[in-house]
Order: C-alpha cells, then structure tokens, then sequence
C-alpha cells in the first residue's frame, strides 16, 4: 500500500444528511447523476447501522467512501451474517492517501462487532489489487459470464441495414440455433408462469433446497422482494416454476446495453439443482421472453462446477463474455478464509452483485 502522499483527512462513519455531500463525490467518481432514492434503496439496511458505511472527510467535504450492505447467507448449511462490498470510492485529489485501505478495515472492524462472519464482492480492476494485497481477501473463482444467440434476425437487420437479410438469412438461422439448443421438456407436472412479484412461498422453496446448493445469499421472501419487486432501478421479468402445483424454482431475466447490443440477463436462478427438466423449462421461459422483444444475445453468471451449467450449455450458453472475479474475506474466527474456499460449492449469479 503506497501512504507516500500526506494524510489529510479524517474518517468516520455514515450519519443521516450525508446524502447530499455523497452525491457530489458519486458523481465526480462515477460521472453519473446520483440518484438517492436508488442509493436508500440499496443501502435500506445499511444506513440502520453505523457500521456499514464509512467516510474520508476533509473539512466539510466527503473524499472517500468505503461501503457495504448486510447480506444473509446459508453458508456450509448455517445461516451466517456477511457483508457485500460494493461503491468503493476514492476522489482523484486524495489517492495515495490510504484512503480505501484504511477504510475498509474500519468498516470490517465495526461489521465484526455487528456479527458479520464475512465480506464478499465482485471488485474492478482498479480495486482488485487492495482487496487481495492489502485486505486479506481470497479469489474464489473468476466468474465467467456465458452467451447465446436470441434474436439473429435482428443483429442482421441492424448490423448490415438490410430487412431483406434479416428474412432470407436471419429467421432460418435463428430457427436452427432454436432447434439445435431448446431442450423443451415434456414432464407434464411442471407448468411455468410469469409473475410481477414473488410469492411468500419462496421461502419455504429456499429452505427446502438450500442444503442442495452449496453457500449462496438467503434466496427467501424477505430478500427477493427488496432485491427484485421493490428496485427502483430496474424492471425483471419473474419466472415460477410449479411441480404438481408446488413451488418448485424460479427464473429472473432483466436487460442491459452494452456494445450497441441488447443482451437478456438469466438474473437469478433457483430450483433444485438435480431437477434438470424444471431447470430447463425455468430458462427456456426466459429464453423465449427475450426473443419475443427481439433481444441480440442471452448471458447467464454461474460458478464453473454449479449443476446448473450443463443444463444453461444444452441451452446455447456456450460462448464467453465477460469474467468477474469473485472474492470473499473471513470476517470473524468463527470463520476461515481456508473453510470458505475449501467449503460445499457456491450458488452465484448475476443478482448477487449489483451488475443489474
């Protein structure tokens, strides 16, 4: 860690009214307007306690910012406390000042005595060094964000101007891609119905099959109402997947830009992982969502040994896109660094960050 610049601020933690001076650090970071019904949305939790968040202050003025949202997790078949690390911030004027190292460990210290038994994240390139040099964590794995074809007719159409290809050459295609990737299955107790919002009965979905999925965020009713329902950022397209009328698993799609292209995001996904038909019928509902808006490629976020990859590769998600390094750091003795790489395998997807 390179202090070599003079320390002249002082930290100290979130207190009600920051938000203006937030703002204005947010934006000069980030070159985005901040919006703060989103920021009270996301950090609802946090802001109740002190702990989770934490200034650089000079003066009258917010020069840094180290943050984090509790998050619940079915850790090695415990529920165990854990932090999501997220809007790390330093301001250009202030770097080399050990700003963001000095932070976090105050942010750990404080969350320990809260009962946080871990920190996670999924940090950037400029990050990423501090975190696994300076701040004790482990990379557990460099998540892979997979792809496929949804809308060919539509790539061709804009990509070379021409409706006529798009006819000719673009539905034939996109017809074989269908044809070659959907598994439809024909199990006749499963039935798939879209949803605006998600039934208490999650719950009792999550408890039955958290022991099946390895260590992964809390999937109950309490958690997918804030993340998904109540987002003001984002809209998803819900997917409840019912066997012989029970809750069974379920399917979130959102959508992004990115390139010029509209890519359809597989969320979130959650069933038992051994139930490959309901799988299957969760993400080709998705699927055929996407292709009714005419969206250019489909992308999913999953561990490389989660049981849901063989059913997303019979699916089309087979060509690489993105990695986001996912990272995790012990927070309390009653749990190890060592026992969390070592542990039952882990559940990620692109919901358990705040990619989308």
């Amino acid at each position: 860690m390179d202090t070599g610049a003079t320390r002249v601020w002082n930290s100290r933690p979130y207190r009600q009214g920051d938000e203006q001076a937030l703002g204005l650090l947010y934006e000069r970071i980030f070159a985005r307007p901040f919006d703060e019904s989103i920021w009270r949305w996301q950090f609802e939790r946090a802001i109740e306690d002190c702990g989770y968040i934490v200034f650089a202050e000079h003066g009258s003025t917010l020069v840094g910012q180290y943050a984090a949202i509790p998050v619940r997790m079915h850790i090695r078949g415990k529920k165990t406390l854990a932090a999501l690390s997220l809007d790390t911030m330093t301001h250009p004027e202030y770097r080399k000042q050990g700003i963001f190292v000095t932070l976090a460990k105050e942010v750990y210290g404080r969350t320990q005595s809260l009962g946080v038994a871990l920190v996670f994240g999924f940090p950037n390139d400029n990050s990423f060094h501090g975190f696994v040099t300076d701040l004790d964590f482990a990379v557990l794995e460099n998540l892979v964000a997979m792809a496929r074809p949804v809308c060919i007719a539509r790539a061709v159409r804009e990509k070379m101007k021409s409706p006529l290809l798009a006819a000719v050459i673009g539905r034939p295609l996109q017809s074989i891609c269908n044809a070659f990737c959907s598994k439809n299955t024909t199990d006749a107790a499963i039935t798939v119905e879209s949803a605006s919002r998600f039934p208490e009965s999650v719950t009792t979905l999550f408890d039955g099959c958290a022991l099946k999925s390895g260590s992964l965020v809390v999937r109950d009713y309490e958690y997918l109402s804030w993340r998904y329902d109540r987002n003001p950022r984002h809209s998803y397209d819900i997917f409840l997947g019912y066997r012989n009328g029970t809750l069974a698993g379920y399917c979130v799609s959102g959508t992004t830009e990115r390139k010029g292209l509209t890519i359809g995001l597989i969320v979130d996904l959650f069933a038992d992982p051994h139930d490959r038909a309901l799988t299957t019928s969760l993400v080709t509902a998705a699927l055929e969502a996407m292709e009714r808006k005419e969206m250019h490629l489909a992308s999913c976020l999953l561990p490389s040994k989660s049981p849901f990859r063989a059913t997303l590769r019979r699916l089309g998600f087979v060509f690489p896109m993105r990695r986001f390094p996912f990272i995790i750091r012990a927070n309390s003795d009653a749990v190890t660094s060592e026992a969390l790489m070592k542990g039952a395998g882990w559940h990620i997807t692109f919901g358990d960050g705040d990619f989308v």
